[in-house]
């Protein structure tokens, strides 16, 4: 006999129609349904394949930025999508789904929320800073409280020091080339680390220090001012102070002043955020004169804020201001900041004294074309010229009047062009002429010649993206260019463009990321973006890194190194610190 099993009340469902209305009582999906699980699995094999493929076969232009954007969008999309799936399709009871949905959107929430800020790296990583975490302004403010200055009798009396060779008293050397005078280093930092001089905060900003005889110099952002700080480069205690009204930020750069003051004489000069050229006693930091460049030929700001470093020559300090055509180099007098020549591209001064401080004018949609690099002198062909690598190109100058010489255009879409050029000299009548930028270009090799008469010639003997400096500026040892190849250090030969190698597959690998290199004694020591410091042999063969240990936090580690007497100065935009690293 047939047992017929009888027939579920009729407010009774099955449970499998409970637990999923996309599921049949066999277990298997409906067919829309399918479709959803389909398209969900095909976004995560299509992201997991472009990953693969953009991570070792595409060699981007705009070096790892531009891929780790791409990776965090598409890390967020099977985010979002996946969790939209498993709301509203998931193959388990609604209730289930919507609770474990809301736990992860909550648990979402709660980690954003304890997210105090976040500043991107020169690769546009997420450096993350959370509520619970001490803030930089929040420990310069306690160390400040600390801090005692010397009585202004005792710094006046105090002689002039004289700048010496193994000094640094402008930024990256007093020829801009990146190259040091100074003792042998130690060659062994991991098993006998150098000594720690000192440790502590310091205010925002990307500027380096500079150092002359036991005075220790860089600009900071301390709250809503400007600071010029004076420090004992021995014991890093603060010498001097001098303050102004003037707040720089820039979501992608951060806050702070950029450029790195320089030491003439018995003064220094800064140049800040907002085009704020002060003049100031070297001992004591009392202002003798003040100008802010752009109010007074009304000129927009940079987008990441004026950059260049000042620079020496004869009676003159000269800066650029950048302007909306480019040619807009100034000198100042350096008794009184009087002006003695400018740039064709610049108006005449709409102001010349009385001038405020951390403002600039607003020019609506107009752009400064002033670039991040630094105005630099140097024997080009068997002449002095003033070189300056604004954001347009390269341009030469007579250093006594500003006369242009020749421009070569040299340009990407952002405007920025950093690194410092390298000049070669051949003979009395040519030399060469390495640039590099990011933002896709690459670098180019220029022959610059000037016949008996005088006349100039430029000619481009090859271009390529074997060496493209983001932040940072190349070096030339023994016939070789070296420098940060969208964050890997490569060598690369002048003659040709060919590059001798990138990296390596050991130690450090050559990984900087964007930080910063200088060559003494016939050694590389570079900073990385990570805070550390590495020696480095040059040598065209292969990468030869000999040592490295930390010195800074991880993070965002821009500014320039400074070293002195053997002694290097880093900093970043919250600590500051000195090692000796001599033999």
């Amino acid at each position: 006999m047939v047992e017929i099993a009888p027939e579920p009340p009729e407010n009774v469902t099955s449970q499998v129609d409970e637990a999923s209305p996309g599921v049949r009582e066999k277990g298997q999906r409906r067919f829309p349904f399918r479709i959803v699980d389909f398209l969900l699995a095909l976004l995560i094999v299509a992201v997991f394949v472009s990953q693969v493929v953009m991570w070792t076969a595409w060699d981007s232009g705009w070096g790892d930025s531009l891929k780790n954007l791409i990776t965090v969008s598409q890390f967020m999309l099977v985010l979002a999508c996946g969790l939209l799936w498993w709301v509203l399709f998931g193959p388990i009871g609604w209730k289930t789904r919507v609770l474990t949905g809301l736990a992860v959107v909550l648990g979402l929430a709660g980690w954003t929320a304890s997210i105090h800020h976040i500043e991107p790296t020169g690769d546009m990583l997420p450096h993350i800073v959370y509520r619970w975490e001490k803030l930089a302004e929040e420990k310069l403010r306690e160390h400040l409280a600390t801090v005692s200055r010397p009585e202004i009798e005792a710094l006046e009396s105090r002689p002039v020091p004289a700048i010496m060779p193994e000094d640094m008293p402008a930024y990256r050397g007093i020829h801009r080339d990146g190259v040091v005078i100074g003792p042998e280093l130690s060659q062994n930092w991991q098993t006998s680390p150098p000594s720690e001089l000192f440790r502590q905060p310091c205010g925002k900003g990307y500027s380096a220090f500079v150092v002359v005889d036991g005075l220790l110099i860089t600009i900071e952002q301390r709250g809503e001012q400007e600071a010029i700080v004076c420090y004992d480069s021995k014991t890093g205690e603060e010498q001097w102070i001098h303050q102004y009204d003037a707040s720089f930020f820039e979501a992608m750069g951060g806050a702070g002043p950029r450029a790195t003051p320089v030491i003439h004489g018995d003064s220094v000069y800064s140049f800040g955020a907002f085009g704020d050229l002060c003049c100031l006693d070297l001992l004591t930091g009392t202002q003798r004169w003040h100008v802010n460049s752009l109010i007074q030929f009304d000129q927009p700001n940079n987008v990441w804020a004026m950059s260049s470093s000042p620079l020496i020559y004869e009676d003159s300090v000269i800066v650029n201001v950048g302007g909306t055509e480019g040619n807009a180099l100034v000198a100042y007098s350096l008794a009184a900041g009087q002006i003695v020549w400018k740039g064709s591209g610049l108006p005449e001064p709409v102001q010349t004294t009385d001038f405020t401080t951390g403002t600039a004018p607003d020019k609506g949609d107009l752009n400064s074309v002033a670039g991040y690099s630094s105005p630099m002198l140097s024997m080009v062909a068997g002449q002095e010229v003033l070189l300056n690598f604004e954001g347009l190109g390269l341009r030469a100058h007579r250093p006594e009047n500003g006369e242009e010489l020749w421009f070569h255009p040299f340009q990407n879409d952002a405007l920025v062009n950093v690194a410092q050029p390298i000049v070669i000299n051949e003979d009395a009548g040519s030399a060469r002429i390495f640039l590099s930028a990011s933002y896709n270009v690459g670098c180019e090799m220029l022959r610059v010649s000037r016949s008996d008469e005088g006349r100039w010639t430029v000619d481009s003997l090859w271009a390529n993206k074997n060496m493209k400096c983001k932040f940072t500026s190349p070096v030339y040892y023994e016939g070789y260019l070296y420098g940060l190849d969208e964050g890997i250090l490569v060598c690369l030969d002048p003659e040709s463009g060919d590059r001798m190698w990138k990296g390596s597959r050991s130690g450090l690998r050559g990984r900087y990321r964007h930080g910063q290199i200088l060559l003494t004694n016939g050694q590389i020591v570079a900073l990385s973006e990570q805070g550390e410091l590495v020696l480095v042999d040059p040598s065209p063969e292969e990468l030869k890194e000999v040592t490295w240990f930390q010195v800074l936090p991880q993070g965002k580690n821009w500014n320039p190194l400074t070293l002195a007497h053997g002694i290097v100065y880093v900093r970043n935009t919250g600590e500051m610190a000195a090692y000796n690293l001599a033999r």
